[in-house]
């Protein structure tokens, strides 16, 4: 909980220079999130797998509950995921389809990395010439 503060707290910031700090804490919690479970089923199912038929029986049925509920969590954590990298990804676009100036220096570096010719812009003539 400590933490999603502090990420708000780096993404909501006043003067906006740690957008991107927070915007890393949260990735790295979604993935760490998703790692997590993905861990969780593979351990607990390899003990369930383990166990010989003279365990506990109260003991397997708690393993194989542990294996059956990861592993229904599963799609949750990715369906997160991909919603976050979504939404990153809408923003993006959205951002950088209605700001002129952010689409004029991005594509100008799409072209740099790409090596396309660049476009000159003709500067119009103002009022005052």
């Amino acid at each position: 909980m400590a933490l999603s503060h502090g990420a708000d707290y780096f993404v909501h910031n006043e003067n906006g220079s740690m957008r991107l700090i927070g915007c890393m804490i949260l990735i790295v919690i979604e993935i760490s999130v998703l790692t997590t479970g993905i861990v969780a089923t593979r351990i607990s199912r390899n003990k369930y797998m383990r166990m010989d038929e003279n365990s506990n029986l109260t003991v397997r049925y708690q393993t194989k509950e542990t294996y059956e509920m990861s592993k229904a969590m599963i799609p949750a954590y990715v369906a997160s995921f991909l919603m976050t990298v979504a939404n990153a990804g809408f923003s993006m676009i959205n951002l950088l389809s209605k700001h002129p100036q952010l689409r004029k220096h991005s594509m100008r570096k799409i072209r740099q990395l790409l090596r396309l010719k660049q476009v000159e812009i003709k500067k119009r003539k103002s009022v005052v010439d």
